[in-house]
């Protein structure tokens, strides 16, 4: 009798053990995290995001107010990209959501009517599709957006860890599938030699989502060899605190003077473009593709911002000094690879302008990677005077994507500017038409702006 007590019992703490030591499985923790959002009502918290792609950082941390049911979200952030300091406030009673940028002195607002433009969301504005399910927190489809990273990523479940909060969390690791990166073109966030970096850089994602709270809490960014490569926390969480019997909460007020920018037809086109790739990932061929052409980057006719900077090689470039001849400023990094090809380029081009044009190029790099930047120089024998530019000099001359470049006539005005463009044949004919209002003693007349269409053609 004894005997079979004990087999008893041991049968029974066997069995115990094996359902306490079973894990969930992918399904079940998304499913619990369904059944969770639909009890949230509302959310706040702090957001705090830091990565380092391919040597460029970017990090971001403030503060969130989110009502998902009715579309209501309050976003503040400091951002740091591309050595500028970024100030964005984002605003949304259901409505009217309003989106407020200031880099220095300079004040940017938009707006966009989110009646006309249906799944719009904070992830929509700040991020892209598949980003963990960002682009559907703030929105009332968070547990579907959260379960649609299934059909963006590979995902596996992975032994737990523990937050920072003490909480315990599911880890789940996925990485992203073709049909990601196709709905980062569309959108034109990932244009061209981007999307190889996006690719390699951000090739799949970790997340942790806390057993209880049933959210995501944290999501860590992995490079094609499994290296982090960046993350993204929220902090301090809280659920359903009445915030929408607050509407004032939810107010947003343009700061008098200040230009709106009604963005409603853009996100209508951005969106689409995502519900687009959706209903044709599984067809081949049928994928449209977006063509991303190149912008102009300042207003020809208006002076050009000067500025004195040191070149890697010690030399003084000093843009006052440069008048009488004119100037080609050329904006590249090295973790850009389409920018150190047209580098090349650039560098042949001063070789047949050489006495005529001045040229200079300027990295955004950081400038713990000055060693790094050098040594490309010398790989790529490159003459061109080469500087690590300066958030004052890139927040100047409105650079916000690379590659881009600037032409300066003799009398320091903006002659031509060209952003995202794929080679510098603009660049070229550009020059070429300066080349044609010179004088027969070489002697550059006054700078005129040059016509796009017309050097085109």
């Amino acid at each position: 009798m004894l005997r079979t007590r004990k087999a008893l019992l041991l049968a029974a703490c066997v069995c115990l053990a094996a359902t306490v030591a079973r894990a969930e499985t992918l399904e079940e923790i998304l499913t619990q995290v369904e059944e969770k959002a639909r009890t949230v009502q509302d959310m706040s918290g702090e957001l705090e995001m830091n990565m380092d792609v391919m040597g460029q950082k970017v990090s971001a941390n403030g503060s969130f107010m989110m009502v998902p049911l009715s579309g209501k979200f309050v976003m503040d952030m400091k951002m740091t990209m591309l050595k500028m300091e970024v100030k964005m406030k984002m605003v949304s009673n259901g409505t009217l959501l309003f989106q407020e940028m200031q880099v220095g002195d300079r004040k940017m607002v938009n707006r966009v009517d989110v009646k006309k433009v249906p799944g719009l969301n904070v992830g929509s504005m700040m991020g892209g599709p598949g980003m963990g399910g960002l682009n559907s927190i703030g929105s009332k489809d968070y547990a579907k957006g959260i379960a649609e990273m299934q059909k963006l990523m590979q995902m596996e479940v992975k032994d737990e860890a523990t937050l920072t909060d003490g909480q315990k969390a599911w880890v789940l690791e996925g990485k992203f599938t073709p049909k990601y990166y196709r709905m980062m073109e569309a959108q034109g966030q990932a244009p061209g030699a981007s999307a190889e970096i996006l690719k390699s850089q951000m090739a799949g994602v970790r997340l942790y989502i806390g057993k209880n709270d049933k959210f995501m809490n944290k999501m860590e960014f992995l490079s094609s060899d499994d290296k982090q490569t960046g993350s993204m926390e929220f902090k301090n969480l809280k659920f359903n605190q009445g915030l929408d019997e607050r509407p004032e909460l939810f107010v947003y007020r343009v700061p008098e003077g200040t230009q709106v920018n009604d963005m409603t037809g853009m996100m209508q086109k951005k969106m689409a473009a995502i519900e687009t790739i959706g209903e044709t990932s599984g067809a081949p061929g049928k994928t449209p593709k977006k063509e991303v052409g190149p912008v102009q980057l300042l207003k020809p006719g208006i002076n050009a911002a000067v500025f004195v900077t040191d070149a890697v090689d010690g030399t003084r470039i000093d843009l006052t000094k440069l008048r009488g001849k004119p100037v080609v400023i050329y904006f590249w990094a090295t973790w850009h690879k389409g920018t150190v090809k047209q580098l090349t380029e650039l560098n042949r081009i001063k070789g047949a302008w050489a006495g005529k044009v001045h040229f200079m190029a300027l990295s955004l790099d950081e400038t713990d990677r000055e060693k790094q930047v050098k040594q490309l120089l010398i790989g790529n024998t490159i003459s061109v005077p080469v500087a690590l530019g300066t958030n004052k000099i890139f927040d100047a001359y409105a650079v916000r994507e690379i590659p881009c470049y600037v032409v300066i006539g003799p009398e320091g005005k903006v002659l031509f500017s060209e952003a995202r463009q794929k080679n510098l044949v603009m660049l070229r004919k550009t020059l070429e038409a300066i080349g044609n209002q010179t004088d027969d003693a070489g002697d550059a007349k006054a700078a005129k702006p040059v016509d796009k269409a017309a050097a085109e053609e």
